[in-house]
């Protein structure tokens, strides 16, 4: 019975080292996605070429955004 008890606490302790690490993650794709908005938003818009660099940059930040918080069944919109 004690064995059960520390395997089942085992468990939901690695339960939640993975949703820390996860949550870790978002947040991290979180500051790069407005990290790269805050680049793009600072840009002339005269300077075409730059821009476009920037935005491509800000498009790809988001994906991982959205790729962690599907896979903490939250969608990315929801963010604060």
């Amino acid at each position: 019975m004690a064995a059960a008890v520390e395997a089942e606490a085992q468990a939901a302790s690695r339960r939640d080292q993975v949703r820390d690490a996860l949550m870790r993650d978002r947040e991290a794709a979180r500051y790069n996605a407005d990290r790269a908005f805050r680049q793009y938003d600072a840009i002339d818009p005269q300077n075409r070429l730059v821009a476009a660099e920037l935005e491509l940059r800000w498009n790809r930040a988001l994906i991982p955004k959205a790729l962690r918080a599907d896979s903490l069944g939250v969608p990315a919109s929801t963010d604060p």
